[in-house]
């Protein structure tokens, strides 16, 4: 026998003498420059547990999605929220976002949605009607529901797919999204933003900086000059 249900306490189901058990786990990763959420697998305690069942989290499933959604506003990033309910096709996100528990503000919530539009993931409109509050879902923002990064880092994935720079993107993407890709020892702060600007050269941009540098430490890989 096989059990699905939801991990939210708010509309959970609990079921004696179960042993196994798997959930899906909101996580947050926080980095220097950005913040992303993803859902991963993990196995329930032994003390949760208590018949050869497994009970599996329902995330596929329409009503649940909502659910976790409005329980884990105060996590996960608005901007990525707010593209996950329009992919759902929910109505307007702002009176969506206002029945949950704890809502973001009216204010927070407006922003986020100007953002969207500019980042392209939303348009201005509604159908025909321009709408402050609101837009349709775009090519581009039903691709970054898809990435489990920042939405800027995934825009930066898409452009360099299109681009035919899709490699330099991902290095670029992937060095964003850890705490410092440039190491700062104690005290030298002055002598590492040095050798940042060394791997810039004329450019003066951190992401070329960080590609170059990148490819420095690739080749002297290549070469067997590191371990």
């Amino acid at each position: 026998q096989v059990i699905l249900a939801t991990n939210v306490a708010e509309s959970s189901v609990t079921v004696p003498d179960v042993k196994y058990g798997k959930f899906l786990n909101l996580v947050i990763l926080y980095t220097l420059f950005v913040i992303f959420s993803i859902l991963v697998l993990g196995l329930l305690s032994r003390i949760c547990c208590c018949s050869k069942c497994c009970c599996w989290s329902v995330e596929f499933f329409l009503s649940q999605q909502i659910t976790i959604i409005l329980s884990s506003l105060q996590h996960c990033p608005l901007g990525a929220t707010v593209l996950k309910l329009k992919k759902l096709d929910m109505g307007e996100p702002k009176a969506l976002l206002a029945t949950a528990l704890s809502p973001p503000s009216a204010g927070d919530i407006e922003r986020t949605i100007v953002q969207l539009k500019e980042l392209g993931a939303l348009t201005t409109c509604v159908q025909t009607e321009e709408n402050l509050h609101d837009g349709e879902l775009t090519f581009l923002g039903t691709v970054l529901t898809q990435l489990p990064v920042d939405l800027h880092l995934g825009k930066l994935i898409v452009l360099g797919h299109v681009f035919g720079c899709l490699e330099e993107c991902l290095i670029i993407a992937a060095a964003l999204s850890s705490r410092n890709f440039f190491a700062v020892p104690f005290k030298k702060h002055v002598d590492a933003y040095r050798k940042k600007m060394f791997f810039a050269g004329n450019s003066r941009s951190d992401c070329i900086a960080i590609l170059n540098a990148f490819r420095a430490w690739q080749a002297c890989k290549e070469k067997g000059k590191l371990r």
